[in-house]
């Protein structure tokens, strides 16, 4: 059997690069298992174990480069074939995992991409999840990142003057931020068995707006109602008038023709 001293110089050196680029590639795929996979401890021992073997490989290919005795270039092989094998099946099963299933990271960055601003927070009102909106609108209301949905509350039921935020509604809860922006503020329990804690912001600048200008106009309309009643009121009384007006002129044309046909009938 072959030992690893016995070996040129050339295919020494060619051996320390390919275990290199071997350790180099399950430490990538260790990489790409977290990513893809929730269960990263299960999915990343075969290549930590691998990563250990082939260190240990080098170090004692390393150590053992002068000597024609003593460490076995099979061991070499078969650490090399093991990786070779691994990694690109590895590389496969992670890749159409991730083609077929979300992995944390995706729903991390789907819910960022999200114009509204969510978070949720586990039963002892731990925040666990919060995306880039929520967090920005966050740092306005408290100052930093929001650990807890007990703080986030606290801020939105009474803004701290210096952030600007101003409460301009308690049903909904509205709030109207520096910016000049309005969101609408909304806290559930999700059902059980977890029981999360949900907070949404939603922008309902435009729609609020909407709804401002529409009780204005409203306020106007009332205003033109009201003078419309009082003219109908006047021309009411008008009418009455005239109506009263045309009756005794034809009572009083009624007696004169009735007072010249009694003189008539007199002479």
């Amino acid at each position: 059997m072959m030992n690893f001293g016995a070996l040129s110089t050339q295919t020494q050196y060619l051996i320390y690069t390919l275990l290199f680029a071997a350790i180099l590639f399950e430490f990538v795929l260790i990489l790409l298992n977290r990513i893809s996979y929730s269960d990263k401890l299960r999915h990343n021992l075969p290549a930590c174990a691998i990563i250990a073997i082939l260190f240990a490989v080098f170090s004692m290919c390393a150590f053992y480069r002068d000597y024609s005795y003593d460490f076995p270039v099979i061991i070499v092989i078969i650490s090399l074939t093991a990786a070779a094998v691994h990694i690109p099946i590895k590389t496969v099963l992670s890749i159409n995992h991730r083609k077929n299933n979300l992995s944390p990271y995706a729903i991390k960055e789907a819910m960022d991409d999200l114009s509204t601003g969510v978070f949720f927070a586990d039963e002892s009102c731990r925040i666990i999840l919060c995306n880039r909106t929520m967090g920005e609108l966050s740092s306005v209301l408290i100052g930093s990142y929001p650990q807890t949905s007990v703080e986030m509350q606290a801020a939105l039921n009474n803004p701290r003057k210096p952030s600007g935020v101003i409460r301009i509604s308690d049903n909904p809860v509205l709030h109207r931020f520096p910016d000049g922006k309005v969101w609408r503020f909304c806290t559930a329990v999700l059902p059980e068995p977890h029981g999360f804690i949900q907070t949404t912001a939603q922008d309902v600048t435009e729609l609020h707006g909407a709804n401002e200008r529409l009780s204005l106009e409203n306020e106007e309309m009332r205003k033109v109602n009201a003078s419309l009643k009082k003219m109908y009121e006047r021309l009411s009384d008008r009418i009455r008038e005239q109506e009263t007006l045309d009756l005794k002129t034809r009572i009083h044309n009624n007696i004169g023709a009735s007072l010249i046909a009694i003189s008539e009938i007199m002479n």
